[in-house]
């Protein structure tokens, strides 16, 4: 009996993209402003969707991922304080890259917010509970009044108040000790390693939520 040939099917290998951008993320774009809507792994793409400054979605755009960049809140830098459209005012820890969450801690109360660029107000020269210098002497915001951009301003002897604008004073290199309580860099340390051991693979967005810290408890509650 003469032997049959067999040929041996073909087996085709797909090449897969990995993905950088979690859907949600606040990203900006040669074309502007926009949000992650999904990822084709096929080929790499993003599919994005094009802000207007209104917040209105205007178009969508396939992107690769180096055509964009995580989206930092307009005019603040990591370090620095910022005012939340809720009325909190806190330092801008850092952002997450692969969804543009802003983490901002909260001096104030203690608390740990995770919020989205839009969310975000505008860049401060202190946060309230923050240590301060001015030409009458170190103080601590007490509030922030976005009418007129004064910062009431509690000085440390006396138990005066000061009613000044930005330029009127300095914002003390050692803000984030709290003189009375805890101190925020324990607080930052415990809200990480809380994620940290959280990590069971599925990717979650702390988006439009915070976490407070008591002496009692810690709670997690959400903004939306």
């Amino acid at each position: 009996r003469v032997p049959r040939e067999i040929e041996a099917p073909t087996i085709s290998v797909e090449t897969l993209f990995e993905r950088y951008y979690k859907d949600g993320a606040a990203v900006t774009t040669t074309y502007g402003d926009g949000i992650v809507k999904e990822f084709r792994a096929s080929d790499g793409f993003y599919s994005v969707s094009l802000l207007m400054k209104s917040g209105k979605v205007f178009a969508t755009a396939y992107l690769q991922e180096d055509s964009m960049s995580y989206r930092l809140a307009r005019g603040c830098q990591e370090g620095y304080p910022v005012l939340t459209k809720y009325g909190l005012s806190g330092v801008l820890q850092s952002v997450n890259p692969t969804t543009g969450v802003h983490n901002i801690v909260v001096p104030s109360c203690g608390a740990m917010c995770y919020l989205q660029p839009d969310q975000v107000v505008r860049p401060l020269k202190a946060a309230v509970g923050e240590d301060v210098s001015t030409k009458f002497g170190d103080g601590k915001v007490m509030k922030y009044r976005l009418s007129d951009d004064k910062y009431e301003i509690k000085l440390n002897w006396g138990g005066a108040t000061l009613y000044a604008e930005a330029q009127n004073f300095d914002r003390i290199d050692d803000r984030m000790e709290y003189k009375g309580g805890f101190r925020m860099g324990w607080i930052l340390n415990f809200f990480y390693s809380r994620e940290d051991g959280k990590d069971d693979g599925v990717p979650r967005s702390r988006s439009n939520s915070f976490s407070m810290l008591s002496q009692s408890n810690l709670s997690t509650r959400s903004l939306r």
